[in-house]
């Protein structure tokens, strides 16, 4: 009974710390999108458990880093700077030669 509680707590606590990254203070948005579809994204080096097409929203204003990750492609990354209400679009094509 103590382990469940254990993992309970762990895993309200993980998830609880994602939306503090991802959810901040501000109505900015991130649209991402890739091409082949599929890639997972990160923010700041953390995973979101989100993948492209998708969005990051309700984000504070700020320099955010967004990292794009498909297996068999190099991984795809932008430094994103975004004003408080504003909207940013990435549209990224992987590429195989490398």
């Amino acid at each position: 009974m103590a382990r469940f509680f254990l993992l309970i707590s762990l895993s309200f606590l993980l998830l609880s710390c994602r939306e503090q990254l991802v959810n901040g203070e501000g109505d900015g948005v991130i649209y991402i999108n890739s091409t082949p579809t599929g890639a997972e994204i990160y923010i700041k080096g953390d995973r979101t458990f989100k993948v492209t097409p998708d969005s990051l929203a309700d984000l504070a204003p700020g320099i955010y880093q967004v990292d794009l990750k498909l297996t068999g492609y190099p991984d795809a990354g932008f430094n994103i700077q975004l004003s408080k209400g504003e909207k940013r679009y990435i549209n990224y094509s992987f590429n195989n030669d490398f």
